[in-house]
């Protein structure tokens, strides 16, 4: 049950019939909109043993799934699957981490464009 004690009110004839006890307990009732058999809202007069089987372990009841979630958590891994590589590549990312500048190059390329601007220069050549 989800309850460990009776429901106020509702389990006071148990306690006066005692000889129906076990009928009445496995009868459904009704409370608060919700029809379950008696003892569910009555443990305590129906001799429901509310103490746990069992204590609780630290194991997992059962292994993770093989399947990827399919809510998956907002969080980032505390214990990543792939670590930073010891010898990062070269090539510019795919995804830049921030917008390019519109200021000149403090180190502009020597190469030509293969794009090069229609625009007239800033500072034109003498």
């Amino acid at each position: 049950t989800i309850i460990c004690h009776d429901v106020k009110g509702a389990c006071d004839s148990l306690k006066v019939m005692l000889n129906l006890r076990e009928l009445l307990c496995n009868s459904p009732a009704e409370y608060g909109g919700i029809t379950k058999k008696l003892y569910y809202f009555c443990p305590e007069s129906c001799g429901f043993d509310c103490s746990p089987t069992k204590l609780p372990t630290n194991i997992p009841s059962s292994k993770p799934s093989i399947m990827p979630s399919k809510t998956p958590s907002k969080l980032p891994s505390t214990n990543p699957s792939k670590l930073p590589t010891k010898n990062p590549s070269k090539m510019p990312s795919l995804l830049p981490s921030k917008d390019p500048s519109k200021l000149p190059s403090t180190n502009p390329s020597k190469l030509l464009s293969k794009d090069p601007s229609t625009l007239p220069s800033m500072l034109p050549s003498k």
